[in-house]
């Protein structure tokens, strides 16, 4: 989930690429909307920390309401203490520094998938 359609299309080919079964959101709205209606389809969250008018701290705190289990990752391009001490008090698994290498997102995706948290 990024606001960045761009982004998005790119990671989504990537990790269909690598073996992956990928949704993928430009709008957070949406991908709310799929984790309530949707949750057991999903193996892990990936989202922007801060998108318009939206957190990825609100998407992970729904994903954890819906499906307490599901793994998320946090993504931001602009990291700071307060946040990363935020994405892992909310129990975020990862927290991607953007832009990243891709294949350490992917590495990070496949580690989190099969329940392996990040180095």
């Amino acid at each position: 989930v990024d606001d960045d359609e761009a982004l998005v299309f790119l990671v989504e080919r990537v990790l269909t690429r690598k073996g992956f079964r990928v949704s993928s959101f430009s709008d957070p709205r949406l991908a709310s909307v799929a984790l309530r209606e949707r949750a057991q389809e999903f193996d892990l969250l990936v989202t922007d920390y801060n998108m318009p008018g939206f957190c990825g701290v609100d998407l992970l705190r729904e994903a954890r309401e819906v499906r307490p289990e599901l793994p998320v990752a946090l993504a931001s391009g602009y990291v700071t203490a307060e946040i990363e001490q935020q994405a892992f008090a909310e129990g975020a698994g990862a927290l991607i520094h953007k832009p990243n290498d891709v294949e350490e997102l992917c590495d990070i995706v496949q580690k989190l998938v099969h329940g392996n948290k990040p180095d």
